[in-house]
């Protein structure tokens, strides 16, 4: 098995992993309806199972295929997100045979308007951060082959990635300004799910990052 993974080009690693970075990103916007916590004090959403392999994707990609690639690959996923919201509210809109069924489906893929926003503009410009602060980071960097500098600068980039992800996301989203028709959280809350979301994403991130660097490694290798 490793064998045959070994022989994999390079040109459809870049395939592989930009199909799990699209297939994570629709998934981590779906589970991020469920939140863990309590009535009174939610922690994160269910989007924090898989968002440390969203980030990890596009931590390969810039560092291995460039900055400019990851810029496109995150866009095209976010314009994919936008046409899966839009292809989920024609399936709500369009009547069905039971209505268990139809509620059900409406609360889990049924993203308001409000939400929809805030998850694509959080998207962008997360990515956007952390790819940024990758390619910054590997430029000044003396030895940008050596692991460990990866590791520094992947758990960086998420820490500042995540951080402006999580923050706009629940600000846009559900901060109380009182526009009706919306579900909004206390001020209170926001700030305790963006800390506690980063924290957790960024702990997750720091211990995948020694799996992620070999994978960097064998990647740059077969260049």
């Amino acid at each position: 098995m490793l064998e045959k993974l070994r022989k994999i080009k390079l040109s459809n690693w870049l395939v592989i992993i930009t199909a799990c970075y699209v297939a994570g990103s629709v998934l981590q916007n779906i589970l991020a309806v469920k939140t863990f916590g309590t009535s009174v004090l939610a922690i994160t959403t269910g989007g924090t199972l898989i968002s440390w392999l969203v980030f990890a994707c596009m931590d390969v990609i810039t560092e291995v295929f460039g900055r400019k690639k990851a810029i496109k690959t995150f866009t095209g996923s976010a314009i994919f997100n936008i046409l899966f919201n839009v292809i989920c509210w024609i399936a709500i809109i369009i009547p069905g045979t039971s209505t268990f069924i139809n509620d059900a489906y409406t609360i889990v893929l049924g993203t308001g308007w409000r939400i929809a926003i805030a998850s694509i503009i959080a998207f962008l410009l997360g990515n956007f951060v952390n790819t940024q602060i990758m390619y910054i980071m590997k430029v000044h960097s003396k030895d940008s082959r050596n692991s460990k500098g990866f590791m520094a600068r992947a758990i960086l980039s998420t820490v500042l990635g995540q951080l402006v992800d999580n923050g706009l996301f629940y600000l846009v989203a559900f901060a109380p300004l009182g526009i009706a028709g919306t579900v909004e959280n206390s001020w209170q809350m926001i700030g305790t799910l963006v800390l506690c979301t980063t924290l957790i994403e960024t702990l997750v991130e720091s211990v995948v990052s020694p799996l992620t660097a070999k994978f960097v490694k064998h990647l740059k290798n077969i260049q």
